[in-house]
């Protein structure tokens, strides 16, 4: 949601677009009811069919494929996704602590993406297999080799906070959960790989690396 102004959000009422005084010029589209009201006894059976794991949401999705968009199911469908997409869109833009937990987030798992692919640094961050078993195979060792280095960073920066709650300085745990342990610039790509087969994941604080200054 970086570009506000190419969405349509809906409104009850011509009154909420004065209501609302910095976000009545995002509300361009009446809600309307009719559609849900219509469908409301189909989209209610699916429901329950997916509550119970009847149905999977894709099989309802390729349902509504093959009705066409002018069905009745599918217009309800519509019409309820428009109604929970301004509500979240509006929460976005009216809320300040939202908008800054959605972009920590954000940059989390962009960073997290950016791991990855460099650790696949060979194949350009994507992979170049045809087998099922081989994707898969692929992606665990993925999510292995991320997960260990990820283990790896959050210990040494642990300990470099602990270090400079030492000599005076006034980090808080607020500055830290803004802080992810995905930094590989200090990674030496080239050579083996070696796991110790153990399940005691605690490391010694006197087998942490030399902090620099």
């Amino acid at each position: 949601m970086r570009d506000f102004s190419s969405l349509v959000f809906s409104y009850l009422d011509v009154g909420d677009r004065q209501r609302f005084n910095n976000l009545g010029p995002l509300l361009r589209a009446k809600v309307s009811f009719d559609p849900i009201q219509y469908a409301w006894g189909k989209i209610m059976d699916y429901t329950a069919t997916i509550d119970a794991r009847r149905t999977r949401p894709s099989q309802m999705i390729a349902k509504m494929q093959l009705l066409g968009a002018a069905s009745d199911l599918a217009a309800g469908v519509e019409a309820i996704g428009k109604i929970e997409k301004s509500i979240v869109g509006l929460s976005f833009a009216g809320f300040e602590s939202l908008r800054r937990e959605a972009l920590i987030m954000h940059n989390k798992q962009e960073s997290h993406n950016a791991l990855k692919a460099a650790i696949l640094f060979g194949n350009k961050g994507a992979y170049h297999l045809r087998a099922d078993q081989a994707i898969q195979n692929r992606h665990a060792c993925l999510e292995i080799m991320a997960s260990s280095l990820i283990l790896h960073n959050a210990v040494h920066l642990d300990a470099a906070w602990k270090q400079l709650l030492k000599q005076g300085h006034d980090i808080t745990s607020e500055h830290m959960r803004l802080i992810d342990p995905t930094g590989t610039s200090h990674v030496n790509w080239l050579g083996d790989l070696i796991f110790a087969d153990t399940r005691d994941l605690r490391i010694p604080i006197d087998h942490v690396r030399l902090l620099k200054p």
